[in-house]
């Protein structure tokens, strides 16, 4: 099993951790057995990673989440299942993949400022068709057509009657 598994009885003592969650926590079974968690964790019952097993106990039904923990700096999709005696949690750590996710978001937003501000009229195309997928403020203003108008053309419509057969030679 590559997931991490956590028991807590009724009083929110831990009952039960396998090596994955061990590994998650980067704290040894022996450690926690029989410890509340927050006498492990300080003011979780404030977190909503918490705040669902609460949710998942009283309820007494499945609850999933997915929300950073602080405390250890990790992203954590859980799948709570609760019984009269506790609950069980199976525990993803996601914090590569999250983190994977706000790098391509950082990236995305940092290209778009670029293409976005650049001072030079720029579009994106899609080849072979050579359709505008979007374009800058620089060529809606050198070029007078507004943006929903480019994304109507092609490159082939920007250049003049004595350019285009240059153009149908590449």
């Amino acid at each position: 099993m590559t997931d991490g598994f956590i028991a807590f009885d009724k009083d929110w003592r831990f009952t039960m951790l396998n090596e994955q969650s061990e590994q998650m926590l980067g704290m040894k079974a022996s450690d926690l057995l029989g410890k509340i968690i927050w006498d492990v964790f300080p003011g979780v019952q404030t977190h909503p990673l918490f705040k669902a097993d609460i949710d998942a106990m009283q309820s007494q039904k499945h609850v999933e989440i997915e929300e950073y923990f602080e405390p250890l700096g990790r992203w954590f999709f859980k799948s709570i299942y609760p019984s009269p005696d506790g609950i069980t949690i199976i525990l993803k750590d996601r914090t590569e993949v999250r983190n994977a996710e706000i790098r391509q978001a950082n990236s995305e937003r940092k290209y778009k400022l670029l293409f976005r501000n650049n001072p030079l009229p720029m579009w994106m195309v899609m080849w072979p068709t050579t359709k505008i997928l979007d374009v800058n403020e620089a060529a809606i203003k050198r070029y007078g057509y507004t943006r929903e108008v480019f994304l109507t053309m092609g490159t082939i419509d920007l250049l003049t009657p004595s350019e285009r057969p240059a153009l149908k030679m590449y």
